[in-house]
């Protein structure tokens, strides 16, 4: 009995001791990981609560305590340093895919910028972390607009056919609808490839778009080394005719931030109308088309053109104003009063959004067409489609027979991304970034895509190509004319290979 008693003590030790020591390795493990694979960053780097982050998208802003920040305030060696280390780690930890740019790659990058010793400034060290966020080749990651200190006193838009100046001050007025050629003596393609470290997007046509208002910001051309002084050249094309225009820069070096309304934060944001309407003021003179393709300013909206309904799907928000479910209904009433042969549905000023919209529009096509089997789809895209656009042309795609792509390649991607989701604020330079959590699949092979087009697929170019190119030159904006729109309406008569050659046969005798 007492062996038996022994043997069993013996045993019940040994099971406390492999306990214990599981329990010890396991703390040790946990501990390991935490320091040796887990990203650090200081207080200075916050994720922004949701309830802020939507405050901040939907523009209703409260903003009290109000101070000036001067964007040319030096910064210590020490403080840069560590606030590129703390976005690095941050990023890192929490954005969820590093599919362009490795995670190492990326540490590389910030590594360069933190070796750099010189002066450092609150706009200098946004510009750095505005390349940094560019190096990931993501459209939805970044830093928010403004914090610059100069700009050029002029408003552009980027045509098939370059560069136009759209708006201007009234001093300038005589360069209005000019073409831009060169920056000092720079042509604009160079100054573009220039300044295109500071782009975002995932391919070159949404990065295009960002070209539009990183080439007016004189941070970023004094940074490439093309331009210094107080007055800069513009190399000019207007009526056939070239010729230069000297201009000074407009001087935003001190910015107005307001505390968020908010007791749990002391979250600091830009006045955003100031950036917004800096140009648009009395001083500014504006060219004037004679009519425009489209009203932007409506999230969307319809009409019976020639018996064939148009679909201008502009924004993938609805609201009071702009209703899905009202939208939905007038789509359906129109189809089955009208019975129109061809649906053109344009997406080209289509930023994204939310991913549910669409689908209620696209049901009432489905079902028209399954009852209308000749019925013709016409889908507008450009650069300017980008985002929760990106589902809704393929989803488009995938159900819709008899389906055409017109416009110009995509700014949205074919390829796995994220949304813009989330948000952190660095306290230091009061400064806000998007960056995602959620992955959106968006490879066609994971589908059912029996009536898919593979040929309107880059992959390469990570963008969807259009089966018709059609854009507008500056001659077109200005008198309204859409050649997209004109090729997507078009009298394409019967298409079948048997009536071509039965009418051909029949033309004979």
């Amino acid at each position: 009995m007492k062996n038996n008693r022994e043997r069993e003590h013996i045993c019940i030790s040994y099971k406390k001791k492999k306990l214990i020591s599981f329990i010890t390795k396991t703390i040790l493990s946990l501990i390991f990981l935490t320091f040796c694979s887990g990203f650090t960053y200081s207080n200075n780097v916050q994720k922004v609560p949701e309830y802020i982050r939507e405050i901040i998208t939907t523009g209703n802003i409260n903003l009290e305590d109000k101070i000036t920040v001067d964007l040319k305030t030096k910064i210590s060696q020490e403080e840069y340093e560590n606030t590129i280390k703390d976005v690095e780690n941050f990023l890192k930890e929490n954005h969820i895919i590093f599919n362009n740019t490795s995670r190492e790659e990326f540490s590389k990058e910030c590594d360069k910028f933190i070796k750099d010793k010189k002066e450092h400034t609150i706009v200098d060290t946004i510009l750095d972390l505005k390349v940094l966020a560019s190096s990931l080749k993501q459209g939805h990651l970044g830093f928010g607009s403004g914090y610059f200190t100069e700009e050029l006193p002029v408003d552009l838009i980027l045509l098939k056919d370059g560069y136009y100046i759209k708006k201007c001050n009234k001093q300038y007025s005589n360069i209005l609808g000019s073409k831009l050629l060169a920056i000092n003596n720079i042509p604009i393609e160079e100054v573009e490839e220039k300044v295109s470290k500071y782009f975002l997007g995932e391919n070159k046509n949404i990065s295009r778009l960002f070209a539009i208002e990183n080439i007016r910001i004189v941070d970023n051309l004094r940074r490439e080394n093309i331009v210094s002084g107080n007055e800069i050249t513009l190399k000019l094309e207007k009526n056939g005719k070239i010729f230069y225009k000297n201009v000074i820069p407009q001087n935003f070096r001190k910015w107005e931030f307001g505390k968020l309304d908010s007791k749990n934060t002391d979250f600091y944001f830009m006045n955003i109308a100031k950036i917004v309407n800096r140009m648009n003021n009395q001083n500014s003179v504006s060219i004037k088309p004679l009519d425009l393709i489209n009203q932007t300013e409506k999230n969307f909206y319809s009409e019976i053109k020639n018996k064939d309904l148009i679909i201008y799907y502009n924004s993938c928000f609805d609201n009071a104003e702009f209703n899905i479910f009202d939208f939905s209904k007038e789509i359906n009433k129109k189809l089955y009063e009208s019975k129109p042969s061809t649906i053109v549905v344009d997406l080209r000023f289509n930023g994204g959004g939310s991913t549910y919209i669409y689908p209620s529009i696209l049901k009432e096509m489905s079902l028209y067409q399954i009852k209308n089997p000749k019925t013709k789809i016409k889908v507008l895209i450009s650069n300017n489609s980008y985002s929760a656009t990106a589902p809704a042309t393929m989803q488009t795609m995938r159900t819709m027979d008899n389906l055409e792509v017109i416009g110009s390649d995509s700014g949205f991607t074919i390829k796995n991304t994220t949304g813009s989701d989330s948000m952190f604020y660095i306290k230091s330079l009061k400064l806000y970034c998007n960056y995602g959590i959620r992955i959106f699949k968006q490879n066609y092979e994971m589908e059912d895509v029996f009536n898919h087009n593979y040929k309107n697929y880059d992959y390469e170019g990570d963008m969807l190509t259009p089966d018709f190119h059609a854009e507008q030159s500056f001659a077109d904006y200005m008198i309204g004319n859409d050649p997209a729109m004109n090729y997507a309406l078009r009298d394409e008569g019967d298409s079948s290979l048997f009536d071509k050659i039965k009418g051909f046969l029949y033309s004979k005798n």
